[in-house]
């Protein structure tokens, strides 16, 4: 566990993003390689709300396409899950705020290194699997998984939106607005690290010399 007096790394992440979805490995291997030398925390503005919201099966072709460039870029593809059933079916509605609002409570409940890792169980559930991310089945299989209180985080989330609407717009008020994202935070306000996908090696190099540009 880091000490409470180590630098925040704050990632700027949404469950239905398929670039976070291509950056779990990146982002993997720089939790490894800075292990307690951080505290980690995680940010969601919302990447699906509002007028965004809609049947997955109006985004099928942007989705499609958006495949061909993670394939070319992080060399990664979805699952039969998400391409032959979540997106083939196309009835199920997307929407960030269910998932955004489970990772916000996992955070409140258990920190954000848990948060984090129900974050990217859901994510890979999403595109490998098909797993819609805003039922509560699909959040206990994550939740149990990644070994957290599974009862504890659902009673949260079923609250409802209200319970987290603040620390999403807290997000985006602070410039959380594309995923991925990276952020290191200085008292109140996050001061920008990286935007969108990178390789592991051009983001450890990116992180360490913001991290050591601290004072």
């Amino acid at each position: 566990m880091a000490p409470p007096s180590s630098p925040v790394l704050v990632y700027g992440f949404d469950p239905l993003c398929g670039w976070c979805f291509a950056f779990r490995g990146v982002l993997r291997e720089l939790r490894e390689v800075l292990g307690d030398t951080v505290q980690w925390e995680l940010a969601c503005g919302g990447l699906v709300v509002g007028e965004r919201e809609q049947p997955i099966g109006q985004m099928a072709q942007y989705l499609l396409e958006g495949e061909k460039i993670l394939q070319q870029r992080a060399g990664i593809s979805y699952g039969s899950g998400f391409r032959d059933g979540l997106l083939a079916n196309g009835s199920w509605v997307s929407r960030s705020e269910p998932p955004c609002r489970a990772v916000l409570h996992a955070q409140e409940l258990f920190g954000g290194r848990d948060a984090l890792a129900l974050g990217d169980e859901l994510v890979r559930g999403f595109y490998e699997d098909g797993l819609p991310p805003d039922q509560e089945e699909t959040l206990r299989r994550a939740a149990e998984k990644v070994g957290l209180d599974a009862a504890a985080l659902l009673q949260h989330w079923r609250e409802g939106p209200a319970a987290t609407a603040g620390a999403m717009f807290a997000a985006r008020q602070l410039g959380v607005r594309t995923y991925p994202s990276l952020f290191v935070r200085n008292g109140a306000m996050l001061q920008p690290i990286y935007e969108g996908f990178a390789p592991a090696a051009e983001l450890r190099e990116t992180v360490t010399q913001a991290l050591g540009g601290l004072s």
